[in-house]
């Protein structure tokens, strides 16, 4: 059994892309510091050797291309981002991905393998989470030349390809009101679908006990992504 949860629409279908076709996957409401949706897939023990109990069980990937590409995708998908934003002191849209971990040496592999396919530093920030424990973020900047190499990559999460078709468009051309406005409907759409994830794990909440749980594919629907 894997259970993770969120108050990402965008996660909830990525989930059922990613695992839909190998588990069943529910999803129940419950509340932490808001409404979020607890989400379990069902894996049969067949499963059983896909799960990393320490990251140096798989260090040989960073020597396989493909290998190597899907793990750096899934990593950012799960627990990274990708940022576009307009940098007013040199008047250009820029790009940035990062992941953030607790855990150091996953954390430092997945830096290794942005620093081989971007040909750049990274750099380490530490940063509180909402439930003020200290995590670590490791970030790099992308530019117009990199981009390409990110373009291709197998992407899934749709809040993420959306994120990088904004890049793809803007990145490294001068600030322009209309690219700003482009950035903010963006991040509005992704904002409104979050809240419509938590008011809808409100809802299902107040159901009686039982009749809580639901199908993902019925919460993508109700969703609409």
């Amino acid at each position: 059994m894997l259970e993770t949860a969120t108050t990402r629409a965008g996660m909830i279908r990525f989930i059922r892309d990613i695992c839909g076709l190998h588990s069943q996957i529910r999803c129940k409401p419950k509340r932490w510091d808001q409404w979020e949706w607890s989400i379990y897939c069902s894996f049969d023990d067949s499963y059983d050797f896909l799960l990393i109990r320490d990251i140096d069980m798989i260090s040989w990937i960073i020597n396989k291309e493909e290998l190597a590409k899907l793990f750096l995708t899934r990593a950012i998908e799960c627990d990274g981002h990708l940022c576009i934003w307009p940098d007013n002191c040199h008047n250009k849209f820029r790009f940035s991905i990062g992941f953030t971990n607790s855990d150091q040496k996953l954390l430092e592999f997945v830096r290794k393998l942005m620093e081989k396919y971007y040909h750049k530093n990274s750099y380490i920030e530490t940063k509180k989470t909402p439930a003020r424990s200290r995590v670590k973020c490791v970030f790099c900047d992308i530019n117009r030349d990199q981009l390409r190499f990110v373009e291709e990559l197998p992407w899934k999460h749709p809040e993420k390809i959306w994120k990088l078709e904004l890049a793809v468009e803007l990145c490294g051309e001068r600030i322009t009101e209309e690219g700003v406005e482009q950035i903010k409907e963006v991040r509005q759409k992704i904002f409104q679908l979050r809240q419509k994830t938590i008011k809808l794990a409100e809802t299902f909440a107040k159901r009686p006990k039982g009749k809580r749980m639901i199908s993902i594919d019925e919460l993508i629907n109700l969703l609409g992504i």
